[in-house]
Parts: structure tokens; C-alpha cells; sequence
């Protein structure tokens, strides 16, 4: 089966992605049959971060081959305009905050939960102390 995905290629900590059609029982950064495009995720905004020959992708897929979850969203996304594209950032940063606040809350709400429990405890034990101070005498 052929299939349309990322080859990386770059320094350490620094990536940089090929688009590439290539047999799905090839290694990742293997031979490849034809590079469509290219990615380059830490781009500036000198450099262009995505290039893809369109014509190329779409005569692979009427062929039959597959492309990757990553490749499909990069092609959707060549196709917006940076407005979209900004929007889409935006709305999974606030998800990313609600699920943030949520986790605080949950954290909260059992430390609350425990911090009762505790102080119960501590308000007997001087209590007791007195009474087992007049048994002795």
C-alpha cells in the first residue's frame, strides 16, 4: 500500500518535515517514491512553513494511496486563510485553559474535602487530654 506521510529530516531539536509518498513498509525517513512538499514546523515568519504540490497529492490519492492523520490536516490547512488558521489556534488554547481550570478545581475541591477530615482529629485531642489528666488523680 502506498502512503502519503511525513519523512523527518532536520537537526536535533530543530525538525523539519518532507512530504513523501512512499510503501507503508518502508521506514519513516526510508526511500520514498516521490517528496509532494515539505513542512517546517519552527518557521519565522521570514521562512515559508508549508509547501505542497496540490496537483501531485491529488493524483496520489485518486490512485489510491493514504495519507496520514498529520498530512490531512496540513492540506486542510493550506487551504485557509491565516484568519481561519488563527481562530482554530484560539479555540484550542481556551480548551486547553477549560481543561486547565477544571484539574485546578477537581485539585481544590479534594483538598478541601481532606482539609475537614483533619480538623475534626485536631479539635478532640486537646479535648481528651484534660479528661484522662483527672482519672490520674
Amino acid at each position: 500500500m502506498v502512503v502519503i506521510r511525513l519523512s523527518r529530516a532536520g537537526a536535533k531539536k530543530r525538525p523539519f518535515y518532507h512530504i513523501c509518498v512512499s510503501d507503508k513498509r518502508r521506514k519513516r525517513d526510508g526511500n520514498h517514491i516521490e517528496k509532494i512538499g515539505f513542512y517546517n514546523p519552527i518557521a519565522n515568519s521570514k521562512e515559508q512553513a508549508l509547501k505542497l504540490d496540490k496537483e501531485r497529492y491529488d493524483y496520489w490519492k485518486s490512485v489510491g494511496a493514504k495519507s496520514s492523520e498529520t498530512v490531512e490536516m496540513l492540506v486542510k490547512r493550506s487551504l485557509m486563510t491565516p484568519e481561519e488558521i488563527e481562530q482554530i489556534e484560539n479555540k484550542k488554547s481556551e480548551e486547553r485553559n477549560k481543561r486547565k481550570a477544571k484539574l485546578l478545581l477537581k485539585e481544590k475541591d479534594k483538598l478541601e474535602a481532606e482539609a475537614p477530615a483533619e480538623a475534626p482529629a485536631e479539635a478532640e485531642a486537646p479535648a481528651e487530654a484534660p479528661a484522662d489528666e483527672s482519672k490520674k488523680d
